[in-house]
């Protein structure tokens, strides 16, 4: 946007408000280099999987990490991460924030 010289930008929103799509809070406290399987589930127990359109196929409900799940109370993303797109054998993955009962959020 031209502004002439001297004249103050007027922001179109208020710059305090969130940003949208970020990631909300907490915020992540520990990346794991060696990714573990987890999976999510729908209301159904049918695997969530993210689309070509980097959408969520179904609404996720359920975390399975081995042989323990956990309803989940939230969730947010899934953020598509465009990483080795080009290696073969690289799989399409995305980053997703879940929050689960307690004091747990991955």
């Amino acid at each position: 946007t031209m502004v002439a010289l001297g004249d103050e930008l007027v922001p179109a929103t208020d710059p305090a408000l969130p940003w949208p799509g970020r990631l909300p809070e907490p915020a992540p406290a520990v990346l794991m280099m060696n990714r573990p399987q987890v999976r999510l589930e729908s209301a159904g127990g049918v695997p969530v999987h993210v689309t070509d359109r980097g959408l969520f196929s179904a609404t996720p409900t359920r975390l399975r990490w081995g042989g323990k799940h956990w309803e989940l109370t939230a969730w947010a993303g899934p953020w598509p991460m465009d990483e080795l797109w080009w290696a073969s054998g690289s799989a399409p993955a995305a980053r997703v924030q879940v929050e689960l009962p307690g004091p747990h959020t991955l």
